[in-house]
């Protein structure tokens, strides 16, 4: 879909749960939650994304919403060093194919599930553009962090996204 050839590989729900002990705490089935996911892969240093819902039984996340910051076409990596690319919020193939390396999943409240629902909405109706050191993948997720009240790293457009997801537990935890 963006130009990446990528080899037969299985996809998984973004619903599934991503990860196992990286809960804040035990999580009330039907609560509004928020997983903040990084991944490796071929696109250069990985993705920074997050998956939003409601807690499922079974550790899941039903009615599981993704957001993230992409360049829309390949080009838009060799754009990005000095320019501005054109950029999706829409989930990328690899963040179905490449399991998350770094995952944190906090329970929202329903009034922080509704702003950040809000400002998902307001992304996907008119998406940032992307720049390798000015907006990213950490970036946009740092603005979708603080719509919630939530502490975010400093500088954390350089830092690679299983370091951004870390230190953003770290200091929310």
């Amino acid at each position: 879909a963006y130009g990446f050839v990528v080899a037969a590989q299985a996809t998984r729900s973004i619903a599934e749960p991503a990860s196992v002990g990286n809960v804040e705490k035990e999580i009330p089935v039907g609560a509004p939650i928020v997983e903040f996911r990084a991944r490796t892969g071929p696109d250069i240093i990985g993705h920074t994304y997050l998956v939003y819902g409601r807690q499922a039984a079974g550790g899941g996340i039903a009615g599981a919403t993704q957001a993230g910051l992409y360049p829309k076409e390949i080009a838009g990596f060799a754009v990005g060093v000095g320019g501005m690319a054109e950029a999706t919020t829409e989930p990328v193939s690899f963040d179905k194919s490449i399991p998350a390396t770094m995952v944190y999943r906090r329970q929202l409240s329903e009034d922080e599930y509704q702003r950040l629902s809000a400002a998902v909405s307001a992304a996907r109706t008119d998406p940032p553009t992307w720049n390798w050191t000015k907006y990213n993948c950490n970036t946009f997720v740092a603005e979708m962090a603080r719509e919630v009240g939530m502490k975010t790293p400093y500088a954390s457009t350089l830092m690679a996204p299983a370091l951004f997801v870390h230190r953003l537990k770290a200091i929310n935890f």
